[in-house]
């Protein structure tokens, strides 16, 4: 897996709805480079809206370091986010193997793991 990816552990990480905010937890490897270090969780959409960061909390435990932000879920228009993990001031801004998937008639959904590689042919028609 090259630097500039880091993977998100699929059990350990989810998204939620808190109020008026969207919760976000994700589990990263321990050997991701964190110690004593800020990070900022950046929300770029695959849409048309503006993207932003929000801070974390950073904590480590044996699953991994688990990183915990909120953003305004006003500020979430539906559609999907990529998620990037800016470490430090001015520091590399890897991108983080998952998607927020939101939507304003539907539960939120976050899609950890590597995007897949492969194409189901079309269904016959009936």
């Amino acid at each position: 897996m090259p630097p500039e990816l880091i993977e998100v552990d699929v059990v350990h990480s989810y998204a939620r709805r808190v109020g008026d905010r969207v919760q976000l937890v994700l589990t990263l490897p321990a050997d991701t480079p964190l110690e004593g270090r800020r990070a900022w969780l950046r929300l770029v959409p695959k849409h048309d809206a503006e993207p932003f960061r929000v801070p974390t909390d950073l904590t480590r435990d044996e699953s991994g370091w688990r990183l915990e932000a909120y953003a305004d879920a006003v500020s979430l228009t539906p559609g999907l986010w990529r998620l990037w993990l800016r470490v430090g001031k001015g520091g590399p801004l890897p991108r983080l193997q998952a998607l927020l998937l939101m939507s304003d008639i539907q539960p939120i959904a976050l899609l950890p793991g590597p995007r897949t590689r492969t194409l189901m042919a079309e269904p016959d028609p009936r």
